[in-house]
C-alpha cells in the first residue's frame, strides 16, 4: 500500500512537471519535491514529539540542525530514487494511474499538492511551538 501511494505522488508530482516544463527532468523535479516534503513531515514528527515530552529534542544551534536536517534529506533523496526512480520502479502502477478519469486526476492532484502546503504549514506552526521549548 505504502509503495502505491509513494507512486502516486510521485506521478502527480512527475505529470505536473512534465507538463508546466518539459524538458526530459521531470523525473528529478518530482524526486526533489517529494524528498524536501518527506524532509520537512520528518521535522513535523520530530516537533510534535517535542511538543509532547515539552522538551525540544533537535539539538541547539543551526549548525548540528541544519546538519541533521540535512541528513534526513538525503536519506530521503536515496530511498525515493531507489524506490521510484531507479529502474522506474514507480511505473509499475502508471497504467493503473493513467486510467483514472480526468475528474479523478484532478481530483488526485489537488490532494497531493494540498497535502505539501499542509506539511509545510504544518512544520511552520509545529517549529514555531517546539523552538519555544527548553532544550533537554
Amino acid at each position: 500500500m505504502f509503495a502505491k501511494v509513494q507512486a502516486y505522488v510521485f506521478y502527480v508530482l512527475r505529470r505536473t512537471s512534465k507538463s508546466a516544463w518539459n524538458d526530459g527532468l521531470e523525473d528529478w523535479k518530482a524526486l526533489g519535491v517529494m524528498s524536501l516534503a518527506m524532509g520537512f513531515l520528518t521535522l513535523v514528527i520530530v516537533f510534535i514529539i517535542s511538543i509532547w515530552l515539552q522538551r525540544r529534542v533537535l539539538p541547539s544551534g543551526k549548525t548540528p540542525f541544519v546538519t541533521l536536517w540535512g541528513v534526513v534529506t538525503i536519506g530521503s533523496i536515496v530511498f525515493n530514487h531507489y524506490s521510484l526512480v531507479f529502474e522506474r520502479r514507480w511505473s509499475r502502477f502508471e497504467r493503473e494511474f493513467e486510467q483514472q478519469s480526468n475528474a479523478m486526476k484532478v481530483i488526485g492532484g489537488i490532494i497531493v499538492w494540498a497535502a505539501l502546503v499542509l506539511i509545510l504549514l504544518a512544520a511552520e506552526w509545529t517549529g514555531s511551538v517546539a523552538l519555544k521549548l527548553p532544550t533537554s
